[in-house]
């Protein structure tokens, strides 16, 4: 089997933003179906989806967490196959415990808005749960997959592509009423990653606690920057259900997944820089310029596009709160191209744990406005907290490129 750190080192030869490019269809495709199911069900009915799918996403990134990055900075520094088999192992074990009791713990409360009976609730509990475990294994699998050549890109996309493709035909076969469509997602969730797990390597399952401890302790500063991102992007959806607003809530979910599609780049591409090493960092520059650029310049394509049908006199098809969240949201997307690549950056400059602060900041800061903003101001409200704490972000961490600028000369 090929050495570890030189494979990785190979795949990763490639722009940074060409592999993240290659996941946005993978990402975008369960999206067009949550447009559909938004059009099927009455506001209210689709905004308890919306809650139930953002506390199973959440849940993902949870699971997620920077334990994938970890793994990887640690596989490719890794002395001998065996330690990074043990990596790779721990890997799975923590990915998976995570991601069950993390969606359990976030799905219990959904379930409350939804219709049905007890039994239902159960039974969309214990599946919404299998799925993200699911999920979680072939994700600990899909590392092994790129540290031996390739072929990632193409597992996504037949796992989102299922996901999709399972989720669209019960759409279109099964009754629009509240209960169908969400056992339909949470089914379709639960085979895509069945689907997709022959395409992937099994990972060695040998671990040790010691592995286990040492993959924590080296994620913990993206455990904590995936936390507040989470916070910052997912709490208003939450908070607006909890203040009965399951409309807005269901708006703000059709605002901020495109959204989070156009993110998919900068936020899966960065993180290679770390593996890539300092020879990559020669790019780094020009790099954020083009973050920069492609983030302005996508930015005003959506605009654009989101006032094309009111211009053409089709504006009655679309909710307004949904419209005018969606073009609140359209401030950040520079933001979310280029923070990113900063905290990157400074994490090979500086240390893992102090651009972690930046992100810190700007959770605690939405948090508070959300609590001020969103339950008067609903799905816009919320939008306009987001975008400003991506500029929190922001300017704490080009705050942060100075600090670490200033010390680089002194030295």
């Amino acid at each position: 089997m090929p050495d570890l750190k030189d494979t990785l080192t190979r795949a990763l030869r490639a722009t940074p933003f060409a592999y993240g490019a290659l996941l946005v269809l993978a990402r975008a495709l369960p999206v067009v179906t949550i447009i559909v199911a938004s059009r099927l069900l009455p506001a209210d009915e689709f905004g308890s989806l919306a809650v139930l799918i953002t506390a199973i996403t959440v849940a993902s990134l949870i699971a997620d967490a920077g334990t994938d990055n970890a793994a990887g900075w640690i596989a490719s520094h890794a002395d001998t196959q065996e330690q990074a088999d043990r990596t790779l192992g721990a890997l799975v074990y923590t990915r998976v415990a995570v991601a069950g009791l993390a969606t359990a713990a976030l799905t219990v409360p959904q379930l409350g808005f939804l219709a049905g009976n007890a039994a239902n609730h159960v039974g969309i509990l214990v599946v919404a749960v299998l799925g993200n475990c699911l999920a979680s294994l072939n994700a600990a699998r899909r590392i092994r997959m790129r540290v031996v050549g390739g072929g990632e890109p193409r597992a996504i996309l037949l796992e989102k592509l299922c996901l999709s493709v399972a989720f669209g035909a019960w759409l279109a076969l099964a009754p629009a009423t509240e209960l169908s469509v969400v056992w339909g997602y949470v089914l379709a969730n639960l085979l895509a990653p069945i689907v997709a797990s022959p395409l992937l390597p099994w990972v060695n399952m040998r671990s040790s606690a010691a592995a286990i401890g040492a993959l924590l302790g080296r994620a913990a500063p993206f455990i904590l920057t995936t936390l507040c991102s989470a916070l910052t992007w997912r709490a208003a959806t939450f908070l607006l259900a909890e203040s009965d607003q399951l409309d807005q809530a269901g708006y703000l979910t059709l605002a901020y997944y495109p959204i989070q599609v156009i993110a998919t780049v900068p936020a899966v591409s960065a993180p290679l820089l770390l593996i890539k090493g300092r020879s990559a960092q020669l790019s780094m520059r020009m790099s954020l310029f083009s973050a920069l650029g492609v983030g302005v310049l996508i930015a005003g394509v959506c605009l654009g596009l989101s006032l094309l049908p009111e211009m053409l006199g089709m504006g009655g098809h679309l909710n307004g709160d949904a419209v005018l969240a969606f073009q609140v949201m359209l401030l950040a997307v520079p933001l979310v191209w280029i923070n990113p690549i900063l905290i990157s950056h400074l994490r090979l400059k500086m240390d893992a744990w102090r651009p972690t602060l930046a992100p810190l900041v700007s959770a605690v800061a939405a948090l508070a406005l959300a609590l001020a903003v969103v339950p008067s101001k609903g799905a816009p409200g919320a939008a306009a907290v987001i975008a400003c704490a991506e500029l929190i972000t922001c300017v704490g961490l080009l705050i942060l490129l100075s600090i670490q600028r200033r010390e680089a000369r002194a030295q």
